[in-house]
């Protein structure tokens, strides 16, 4: 696996996907989110809660990532796992099963 650099373990893959999303519609929900961040700054936190559908975690939780990364930070990261497992179930196999139960529904 081929890394951004060698002191920061981060995907070549990751880091593309990062910057596109930022690119893309991702930079309306980082914006909401330092939107709320403001409010929270402004009215405090019993009022952000009640105002706003978030946890206190969740709001600190954006808080340390805009503290750490700006605005890139309040970008929400793909909650898919970097490495997927591979079926190990044959093609064959795969395609019998489908092929049974299109024949046989309640088999």
């Amino acid at each position: 696996m081929q890394y951004l650099n060698k002191f920061h373990k981060i995907p070549i893959k990751r880091a593309v996907g990062d910057l596109e999303r930022a690119v893309n519609n991702d930079n309306d929900t980082a914006k909401q989110r330092k939107s709320i961040l403001n409010f929270y700054a402004t009215h405090g936190l019993r009022a952000t809660l009640d105002a706003f559908a978030i946890s206190r975690s969740t709001l600190f939780n954006w808080q340390k990532a805009y503290k750490d990364n700006g605005m890139r930070g309040l970008i929400p990261l793909p909650t898919t796992p970097v490495n997927m497992r591979q079926s190990r179930i044959p093609c064959e196999i795969d395609a019998f099963v489908v092929n049974y139960r299109r024949q046989y529904p309640r088999a």
